[in-house]
């Protein structure tokens, strides 16, 4: 269960320790605390490319160099993805 802290109180966190499709992040405005998922907020920020950019990324994949090698070689790479590659 989490505890109340002040922001300046918090441990700045690792990597390892962050779930990216079930830990939450707050967004404060002056009304209203929101929040959201770290995978949400890269998918989000991503596809609102399109909008500003007037680019047309349509899907965020993560994947492998060899997953994505195989992509190349057998000219499967889609133009409108964005291809995040792991290490």
């Amino acid at each position: 269960m989490a505890t109340d802290k002040k922001i300046t109180d918090l441990n700045h966190i690792q990597l390892s320790d962050l779930d990216t499709q079930n830990d939450s992040m707050v967004i404060v405005n002056t009304s209203e605390s929101k929040k959201i998922t770290p995978d949400e907020l890269m998918t989000n920020r991503i596809k609102s490319l399109n909008t500003y950019n007037h680019g047309h990324i349509d899907n965020m994949v993560k994947i492998t160099q060899g997953e994505y090698d195989t992509l190349v070689s057998t000219n499967a790479v889609v133009a409108t993805t964005l291809y995040v590659i792991t290490i």
